[in-house]
């Protein structure tokens, strides 16, 4: 079992809701709307949260839809990715991309968090790949695999 990670959370206004996770050994944590607002099709905004944090070193944030809001309403979220050193506001990018208008409540569940870890990489630029470029797949790209 790996080290515990200790997640130091700060709530930027009265109403918002500290993440919380569903299940013990859930993977992500949810995230809570500080705001009333509805979604009409295909419209696009930028949900506070009401929190800022500090991501353990070596760390990041990472949004995941929810799966509930994904399936019923064809609710999406966009572009999440906090950086360990980022520490304003949370921001989650909604867009709705179902027929019918979402209404989202203030306090209301709209999104998952994922702290993964971020190895340090090193870009290398080279002129060939060698025994490296060959795989079964090759350059294989959009459905390669099969119909899908």
């Amino acid at each position: 079992m790996s080290e515990e990670l200790i997640f130091k959370i700060k709530k930027l206004r009265e109403d918002a809701v500290i993440p919380t996770k569903a299940y013990d050994h859930a993977a992500a944590f949810d995230l809570y709307s500080c705001e009333d607002k509805t979604l009409e099709p295909n419209e696009k905004y930028v949900f506070k949260i009401g929190i800022s944090t500090i991501i353990p070193k070596g760390y990041c944030v990472v949004f995941k839809d929810k799966s509930g809001l994904a399936a019923k309403h064809g609710l999406h979220c966009l572009a999440g990715l906090i950086d360990e050193d980022y520490r304003g506001e949370y921001g989650v990018i909604m867009v709705n991309l179902g027929k019918e208008k979402v209404k989202i409540s203030k306090g209301e569940k709209i999104c998952q968090a994922m702290i993964l870890p971020v190895p340090k990489v090193t870009i290398e630029e080279v002129q060939d790949f060698g025994e490296e470029a060959e795989t079964a797949r090759g350059k294989g790209g959009f459905g390669s695999s099969g119909r899908f």
